[in-house]
């Protein structure tokens, strides 16, 4: 559960223009009591490592689309 919440809260921060507080809103919104500074220092750790992971996700995403496009 608390790394769903970690994923989620670096997730807003670093897809969406939000401060850290706003991300402190949304997750209270949602049922979690986690501070500002905690979300700041999740994207201080997280955070280049999950924008990393979309990344290459995506990339792989847009390869197989490619593949399926040059087969037809």
């Amino acid at each position: 559960m608390r790394a769903g919440i970690i994923r989620l809260a670096v997730m807003y921060y670093i897809r969406y223009p939000l401060s850290y507080h706003q991300v402190e809103d949304l997750l209270w919104e949602q049922g979690s009591d986690v501070c500002h500074e905690t979300v700041r220092y999740w994207v201080g750790v997280f955070g280049k490592k999950l924008a990393h992971s979309i990344r290459r996700k995506r990339q792989e995403d847009s390869h197989q689309i490619s593949i399926e496009v040059d087969v037809t």
